[in-house]
């Protein structure tokens, strides 16, 4: 019983550890960890122990320096920027207007030579915004 409630804690505890890596907080981390022995350095030059003191300072600059390198080196999200959505609605306008062009050449009898062309611009741009096979996406015709 005891053995297992033992396994169990062991578990527990390390679960939460990788679970803690794995999310990312590592820099936070370590963040806290040179708060605490710039701390510690400070009360040790307040006791006048010089040598711990400074050897502490050091260890403090090198975790902020692991902090700041792992948020470098921390993938970005992806959150799309304000200009996206203005470029999705250009794409968007300029894409039906194109559909409605080709509608309306294809309604009035217009040659097959410029029917081409503009349903190459319809194709090209869908490969511009990342739809090669095409597709209706939004209610087109």
């Amino acid at each position: 019983m005891r053995k297992s409630m033992v396994l169990l804690l062991g578990f527990v505890v390390a679960l939460f550890v990788g679970v803690g890596a794995i999310s990312g907080f590592e820099g936070d981390e370590l963040r806290e960890r040179a708060k605490i022995a710039k701390k510690e350095a400070a009360e040790a030059a307040k006791a006048g122990r010089r040598e711990e003191a400074e050897k502490l300072a050091r260890k403090a600059a090198e975790l902020m320096e692991a902090a700041e390198r792992s948020q470098r080196d921390r993938p970005k999200e992806n959150k799309p920027a304000a200009g996206d959505r203005g470029k999705w609605e250009g794409f968007r306008a300029r894409f039906r207007e194109l559909i409605e062009k080709e509608r309306r050449m294809r309604e009035s009898g217009a040659p097959e030579k410029d029917l081409k062309e503009i349903r190459e611009q319809i194709a090209k741009a869908r490969a511009e915004f990342g739809w090669p096979g095409g597709g209706w996406r939004f209610g087109g015709p």
